[in-house]
């Protein structure tokens, strides 16, 4: 399928490593920020025990500044000098940490695997042998099991395809909503190199965002079993972004630049209805929210009213309403009427 063309200077850009430079297959690189020291560990040790050696495989940890532990002393008593580290000198936000990552790494694939998510047995052995059978991939991914904050499985996301391989109108399915999650996704250098990195504009969703130019320009590979933890906690960024309700904002800018970008036929075909997913997302989040975060309850109900207006999201956007004053003036004194500061104002 191909897609409507864009503009490439809209992107950080990346030169070809030079003539001469070592090259090993991968680049895992791990961005990271403040993070919980067991969780870092956890992730270094997940690829540490598949380490194919230093001539097959760069590690790197690249820490946005972090200003809450020593997380250069814990890499090199985790790495014992096998795990490279690289300190921003100032914060420069989690996107272009990423864009830092892609710039330092000199493989030929580059994993951008977070520093609260990690690796299941075997996953660079398989993530190879597609690359192997699939050369021209320029994305590959796979579903993944869901971890808490302790490490503890508690569900799985389902496959984008029903067969081990290429997968099928890849980009129709990833128009509306992001069906994969970072820890599966390896992309070649090469790519990254053509269409640009990360793009500020879409974050939280600057992932998705990626993972469809990055398809568009050639094809997506995708196994059926998950290699791969991916890490849900309050602490993350884009629980952060949920709360708030950027989440929902940025996925709407993120649809409406893939949607755009594909086909008119596709477009038309996608058309209606092109929105309930998000919709069902925002009403989801909204769900997620009610009890202790009510304003963010009421935001997203608000969305998913905006993004497919049926009844029921009518009846649901009333319920969050009311729910939203219950919760704000559950502790409001009859008093307060009449203190000083009421009346005054």
């Amino acid at each position: 399928m191909k897609t409507a063309n864009y503009k490439q200077n809209d992107y950080p850009q990346f030169s070809p490593i030079p003539e001469g430079v070592a090259r090993p297959f991968w680049s895992v690189m791990i961005p990271t920020y403040n993070s919980k020291q067991d969780c870092l560990t956890q992730t270094l040790e997940s690829v540490l025990a598949q380490d194919p050696g230093l001539e097959h495989m760069q590690i790197e940890v690249i820490d946005n500044c972090s200003t809450q532990s020593d997380l250069e002393s814990l890499v090199a008593a985790i790495g014992k000098g096998r795990v490279a580290f690289y300190r921003q000198d100032k914060n420069v936000g989690p996107v272009k940490n990423s864009n830092t990552c892609i710039a330092r790494s000199v493989g030929r694939w580059i994993h951008i695997l977070h520093d609260d998510d990690l690796v299941l047995p075997g996953f660079y052995s398989k993530y190879e042998d597609l690359i192997e059978r699939f050369p021209d991939s320029t994305l590959l991914t796979g579903p993944v099991d869901y971890i808490d904050e302790n490490g503890c499985k508690f569900g799985w996301s389902d496959p984008i395809t029903t067969e081990e391989g290429v997968v099928r109108d890849f980009l129709k399915k990833m128009a509306s909503k992001c069906l994969i999650q970072a820890p599966s996704v390896v992309i070649p250098r090469t790519v990254y190199e053509n269409i640009g990195g990360y793009s500020e504009k879409y974050y939280p969703c600057d992932d998705w965002e990626m993972y469809f130019r990055a398809t568009a320009y050639g094809q997506a590979v995708s196994t059926i079993t998950p290699y791969s933890y991916y890490r849900i906690h309050e602490d993350s960024d884009m629980n952060t972004s949920i709360i708030t309700g950027n989440a929902i904002k940025q996925a709407l800018l993120t649809l409406n630049f893939c949607f755009d970008r594909l086909p008119v036929e596709v477009q038309r075909e996608l058309n209606y209805g092109k929105y309930f997913d998000l919709s069902d997302l925002a009403r989801l989040y909204s769900e997620k929210l009610r009890n202790k975060y009510p304003y963010g309850s009421l935001v997203h109900a608000v969305w998913a009213l905006k993004l497919n207006p049926k009844l029921g999201n009518i009846k649901f956007y009333l319920i969050a309403l009311l729910n939203y004053y219950l919760q704000t003036f559950k502790e409001f004194s009859p008093k307060d009427l009449f203190s000083r500061k009421t009346i005054n104002n």
